[in-house]
């Protein structure tokens, strides 16, 4: 046989699954959040308001960055006020200070106005800024002047308030979405390497066999997912497997699953993301000639599964009975 008569060998590349193409869509956004952590870090920003729903990894991946950067940074959640938010600032002026779940801080006048001053000054003649902080009382003027960052993480976007645009424009701020095919595809990778709580720990079998009956259930139950989800169902197993549990893990978990899903019938309109599902499968039912054409542009727009298209619609056919 000549080489010209030799068949031509091809290469099949491996085909991507949907779980693969989900956790790229997913790393991409979380990369795009250290990128703005990393700018705050190492003096690029002066600040970062990050905001997204619970459980798609915000804090943890802007710790997480911090740490592996080896910055000094000061972690405060709960509480702070006006006045707490300045004696941190004077205290540790060139350190990045992370607000974690502290929506109230921006809704404090007083605090509004050190964020502003903290997170934007005059440049001098070096080309950098100054970034002076003061308190004022009947006692006298206190100032610091501020070189560090300022993160902000939050459940909730910065308000339309004036005040607030005046902070916005000064920092980097991003909205993190996560669907809940991300966060599936997420939750069966990490259960892949088991699990461990308190010395205690779950075989790689046993988290994917917790991991894909939370995703069943919450699709079942039209219950957004989330990363502490996934925690929580794990020790559900883990204490049912310990024999300090007489109901079985399952009804444990469905029980928790249920009361996620009487705050989203409180919530109702609020819950943004299921809101905007529905009111896209409206539109695509409206829109396209056939139940199956709709299915599949709402599937395909949405990244949703047959299930849940037929899970959503009966929620369309629900609501409007009512």
């Amino acid at each position: 046989m000549t080489i010209a008569q030799m068949p031509l060998l091809t290469y099949e590349p491996e085909p991507v699954s949907h779980d693969d193409l989900h956790l790229q869509s997913y790393e991409s956004k979380l990369q795009l959040v250290r990128d703005y952590a990393k700018g705050v870090a190492l003096g690029f920003s002066n600040g970062f308001f990050l905001h997204g729903t619970g459980g798609i990894a915000k804090s943890f991946t802007v710790l997480g960055e911090l740490e592996r950067l080896g910055v000094d940074f000061k972690l405060f959640n709960s509480r702070m006020s006006g006045r707490g938010l300045f004696e941190a600032l004077a205290e540790y002026p060139q350190s990045v200070h992370v607000l974690e779940d502290m929506e109230r801080v921006v809704k404090d006048k007083d605090a509004q106005g050190i964020l502003r001053s903290a997170c934007w000054g005059q440049r001098g003649d070096d080309g950098r800024q100054k970034r002076i902080v003061t308190w004022a009382t009947a006692k006298g003027v206190e100032s610091a002047v501020f070189s560090g960052g300022i993160i902000m993480l939050s459940n909730r976007a910065l308000d339309d308030l004036p005040e607030l645009r005046a902070i916005r424009t000064r920092i980097s701020h991003l909205h993190l979405e996560v669907s809940d095919a991300e966060i599936a595809a997420q939750m069966r990778r990490l259960a892949r390497n088991g699990y461990s709580h308190d010395g205690k720990t779950m075989t790689p079998d046993e988290a994917e066999t917790v991991c894909d009956f939370v995703i069943l259930e919450s699709q079942n139950k039209l219950c957004h997912l989330d990363m502490r989800l996934m925690d929580n169902a794990f020790r559900d197993y883990l204490q049912w497997r310990e024999k300090h549990s007489l109901c079985h893990w399952q009804t444990l978990v469905a029980t928790r699953l249920d009361g996620r899903r009487d705050e989203l019938a409180v919530v109702g309109p609020k819950d943004r993301q299921q809101d905007e599902d529905l009111r896209s499968l409206e539109t695509a039912l409206a829109q396209f000639p056939t139940t199956l054409a709709a299915q599949l542009e709402w599937c395909r727009q949405r990244s949703k599964s047959r299930a849940s298209f037929f899970r959503y619609k009966r929620a369309l056919e629900d609501r409007a009975a009512r």
